[in-house]
């Protein structure tokens, strides 16, 4: 520090950053009567740009640009794939009679965000959709003699079923592309799970089970009844549970396999209990039996007999993929 006593001038230089820039840092003193030196500061800092730092500051944006367009271009080449990758499955899913038109339009929209999202996201929701079709293929005919008069819609599945058992997991597969976050793949595995469960249990439990019991009252009633349980058909949930469990560890995937299995348990659970409660039933004065159909299988138009009005399966369904996804994130 050089110090002019009678110029009242002090200069000191702090804080030098030998690689890219210094700061200059003045202070002025005055002398005032009676030689009391009495202190005024005026800090001031002028920074001056080194060319090196400009250029580290051309490399950095010009990376950051290249990374952009590099991840752009994946995300739109994932995109096309998985459009025509879910498209083909549609149609061939459409040919069999697993999906109606509408189903295997709502299922090649939901495929195609879900790969964009990543493969593993695509195969995730491959395996749900080809371990839940196989199963509503076995013994369909004996399910259908068991519980057609009761159930709304049949193996052939449409656009709002779809869209139940997948909607809450394409909506975190394309939050997961909006903003890359752990958040997104536990709610996409706890819905995916909760699904699987729900479906398991319905298909196996409508097979192999006998009249099941409310999970209300724990009367006998009828199979296809909603709120019903079976032993065989719990068992089944747990075991979509561990299945998608299984999958999304093998994927590697941010989320630890006991939340997805409890969130898969838990949404099959819930979908129980909405069933037995607020889902809405119907009333068919000719045959005086319950169900869920508009127009019975006899031809008869049914009468609103309890729950809420619109409240069918399908939102039934999609509550529980909600429920599936929330217990995964609270436990991840």
């Amino acid at each position: 520090m050089l110090l002019h006593i009678f110029d009242l001038d002090i200069v000191s230089f702090r804080d030098v950053d030998g690689a890219h820039c210094f700061e200059e840092t003045e202070g002025d003193y005055g002398i005032y009567s009676a030689g009391h030196l009495v202190v005024r500061r005026r800090a001031q800092a002028n920074r001056r740009s080194n060319p090196l730092q400009a250029g580290d500051r051309e490399v950095a944006a010009s990376w950051n640009s290249n990374t952009e367009s590099l991840q752009l271009t994946e995300t739109l080449t994932h995109a096309l794939i998985g459009a025509s990758l879910s498209v083909v499955t549609g149609l061939a899913a459409h040919r069999v009679r697993m999906l109606s038109t509408s189903g295997a339009i709502a299922a090649s929209v939901v495929g195609t965000i879900s790969i964009a999202a990543g493969w593993s996201w695509g195969a995730l929701l491959l395996s749900m959709f080809i371990s839940a079709s196989l199963l509503s293929k076995l013994g369909e005919r004996r399910k259908t003699e068991r519980v057609g008069r009761i159930v709304e819609k049949g193996a052939e599945r449409d656009w709002g079923q779809v869209l139940a058992n997948g909607g809450v997991y394409a909506g975190a597969a394309f939050g997961s592309l909006m903003a890359a976050s752990p958040t997104w793949f536990a709610i996409g595995a706890g819905a995916l799970a909760a699904s699987a469960a729900d479906t398991w249990a319905t298909e196996i439990g409508t097979l192999v089970a006998g009249r099941p019991i409310s999970i209300i009252s724990g009367r006998r009633v009828e199979p296809g009844t909603s709120g019903a349980i079976s032993l065989a058909g719990t068992a089944a949930s747990v075991v979509g549970a561990l299945f998608i469990g299984g999958v999304t560890a093998f994927a590697d995937w941010p989320v630890p396999f006991v939340a997805v299995v409890i969130g898969g348990v838990a949404g099959a659970l819930a979908d129980s209990l909405l069933g037995a409660t607020v889902q809405e039933r119907r009333w068919c004065e000719l045959c005086k039996t319950l169900t869920e159909r508009p127009i019975h299988s006899c031809g008869t138009p049914t009468s609103h007999a309890g729950g809420l009005v619109g409240l069918d399966n399908d939102a039934v369904n999609a509550v529980c993929s909600v429920v599936g996804a929330l217990i995964a994130l609270l436990l991840s």
